[in-house]
Formats: structure tokens, C-alpha cells, sequence
């Protein structure tokens, strides 16, 4: 084998490797926008907490395209929603502390 035809196999798995980790980074970045955006939307119904993750897993997940659903399953996307709910939930405490000492 010739170094050129190697150089150029590792070359190409190094482009489509990063091109799927950039990919990845874009897709995780809308889901979590998408995340927040159900929270909101649920928050803003009668039912209580159960049925408002349902509610906003079902929103994502629908915003998912058809041909990228068989990587991302319903349990990761309610992963990236407790996640953007943790997220949410700890900077509202931050700020409640942060009024509690102003006064």
C-alpha cells in the first residue's frame, strides 16, 4: 500500500467523522431549543407533571424528521428535556437566591 492512498483513507474518515459530529452538535442544539419551547407550552396547560412531559416529549419528538427516528428514540428525547428542565429549574433558583439577598 502507498502512504498516498492511506493518507487519503484517514483523511476521509476524519472528514465524515467531523461532518457526523457536527451534524450531532446541531441536532442536540435544536432538540434542547425545541425542549425549552415544549416546556413553555406545557407549563402553560391544566395537567400536572407527568402528563406535561408526555406532552412535550410528544412535541419534540414530532418535530423530529422521519428518517432520523430510528437514532433518536422517544427516551432520548426525554433525556434532552429533563435535561433543558434541570437547566431551567436551577437558573430560577439562582435568581430567587440571588433576590432573597438583595433584600
Amino acid at each position: 500500500m502507498n502512504w498516498e492512498l492511506i493518507l487519503m483513507i484517514v483523511s476521509s474518515v476524519i472528514t465524515v467523522a467531523a461532518a457526523i459530529l457536527g451534524y450531532y452538535q446541531h441536532i442536540k442544539k435544536r432538540l434542547e431549543q425545541e425542549a425549552l419551547n415544549a416546556i413553555n407550552k406545557a407549563e402553560e396547560t391544566d395537567k400536572i407533571g407527568a402528563e406535561k412531559m408526555q406532552d412535550a416529549i410528544k412535541m419534540v419528538y414530532d418535530m423530529i424528521p422521519v428518517v432520523a427516528r430510528p437514532f433518536i428514540s422517544e427516551k432520548m428525547v426525554e433525556l434532552v428535556i429533563q435535561s433543558v428542565f434541570d437547566k431551567v429549574e436551577d437558573y430560577a433558583r439562582k435568581q430567587l437566591e440571588k433576590e432573597k439577598t438583595k433584600e
